[in-house]
């Protein structure tokens, strides 16, 4: 028979890690690509390809004559200062030649107001990247004082991470904070923070501040960053969301089977469950991909 399919919330769960992606919809500003048919719903890949994830820049709307970042990778350098013994000055290949091995990291980046009303600010990459901890201690961190490190991205966007987040974590399912260089085994491509950003494993996309040029460690525990100025959460995890991109709302399908397909997606923690339910009716297991 034929039926239309609400696209209600679809998952029952304890949290979770990526099952999918989306990329309907779009902000001014936030994203460059389209998909089509529209109308028809869209199956999507695991894996978002570098050309058509999304992309979207915290201080594009906050800072006056904003511009994208164009730097080159011999020029880059990140300082990391503050109440720290030594201030250090590096260049990617101080970072790539510090004998640290990198950590490949599959992770869901979304953007905080990705939503069922402004689809599309959410995509998954494997982004590979080294530890940023070890480059704290090489600059003599102050555990002892530092409450905060404060971020400096080069297009004047800000962001902090509380210190606990990196020296007092003891969740098996985070992995640390992360200084990128890779995104689906490329160099960064510039709008998405080339030559280096952050990644914070279990946050929301403004956390992972990019075109990463200063960390400066503070005795400060005050909320700092562009976004928190703004309203938004401090720290910015991830809660639990899902939606199905296929078919969608109030869409007119064919008599028959149908595949009713979608994303499910939290900070760090694993999904156990995916359930999906027709016009109301009764729960029924969905069948896991990612």
């Amino acid at each position: 028979m034929s039926r239309e399919i609400s696209r209600r919330a679809f998952i029952r769960t304890s949290g979770g890690a990526i099952l999918g992606v989306t990329a309907i919809g779009l902000l001014p500003g936030c994203a460059s690509y389209s998909v089509e048919p529209i109308a028809a719903g869209i199956t999507l890949p695991f894996i978002t390809p570098n050309s058509s994830f999304y992309t979207k820049n915290g201080a594009e709307l906050s800072v006056g004559g904003w511009s994208m970042p164009d730097i080159a990778a011999d020029s880059w350098r990140l300082r990391i200062d503050g109440t720290v013994a030594t201030p250090l000055t590096l260049s990617l290949a101080d970072i790539e030649g510090a004998g640290i091995p990198p950590v490949v990291l599959l992770k869901t980046m979304r953007c905080v107001v990705d939503s069922n009303d402004v689809q599309g600010l959410v995509g998954t990459a494997v982004w590979t990247g080294y530890p940023l901890r070890p480059f704290l201690e090489q600059a003599g961190i102050d555990l002892g004082a530092t409450r905060r490190l404060r971020l400096y991205g080069a297009d004047e966007f800000t962001n902090n991470l509380v210190i606990d987040r990196l020296f007092g974590s003891t969740d098996p399912n985070l992995v640390e904070p992360l200084l990128v260089t890779r995104m689906n085994g490329e160099p960064l491509p510039r709008e998405h923070g080339f030559p280096v950003r952050l990644i914070v494993h279990e946050s929301f996309g403004y956390m992972n501040v990019k075109w990463l040029e200063r960390i400066e460690a503070t005795v400060s525990d005050q909320v700092f960053g562009t976004y928190q100025d703004a309203g938004f959460v401090d720290q910015g995890a991830m809660q639990t969301v899902s939606r199905v991109t296929s078919p969608l709302q109030n869409a007119e399908i064919p008599v028959g089977p149908v595949v009713v397909s979608g994303f499910a997606v939290s900070g760090a923690a694993p999904i156990e469950t995916v359930e999906v339910s027709v016009d109301g009716g009764s729960y029924r297991p969905a069948t896991i991909r990612g």
